[in-house]
């Protein structure tokens, strides 16, 4: 009975968080994704159609991501690709933790989405986390980029 009532609670929660369109999910998985909301354990079934046990591996490098745009969405049968073009910044940063995009530029990058139970999410997060340039700032004064993100844990290394 315990693993009937545990199931049911992990279905109920995990369809809370599909977002009703396609747009809808990529753009909510990739302001998720540009806060910096992948640098760290992050709810995955809350944007991707991915199973219990997925887990993603420890990213050691980051997209710095200007802007971004859903260039187009074409759907099919329940199953969309969501072509989002990135730009990235023209700044130099003598990191080996930065994916190189050193003269700034563009990239698109395609998405799937699929419908599961009724709602939209991402196949997959495609690749290493995106930041964007602001949250990069934000998070690392002066270019520091180090293996702990965070304030709180930036201070403590200090000490």
């Amino acid at each position: 009975m315990r693993i009937i009532v545990l199931a049911a609670a992990l279905l109920c929660c995990a369809s809370a968080h599909a977002w009703p369109s396609p747009r809808q999910a990529v753009d909510q998985f990739l302001r998720f994704d540009l806060a910096g909301g992948r640098l760290q354990s992050w709810p995955f079934h809350k944007y991707l159609d991915v199973d219990a046990g997925y887990d993603e591996p420890g990213w050691d490098m980051i997209h710095v991501v200007r802007n971004y745009r859903i260039a187009s969405i074409r759907c099919r049968k329940g199953v969309c690709r969501a072509a989002v073009v990135f730009a990235y910044p023209d700044i130099a940063l003598a990191s080996e933790r930065i994916h190189p995009h050193a003269a700034g530029g563009s990239e698109t990058v395609v998405f799937t989405v699929v419908k599961a139970n009724g709602n939209w999410l991402l196949a997959g997060s495609e690749g290493a986390p995106r930041i964007s340039q602001a949250e990069f700032e934000r998070r690392f004064p002066n270019g520091s980029w180090g293996l702990l993100p965070f304030p709180a844990q930036a201070a403590q290394r200090t000490r």
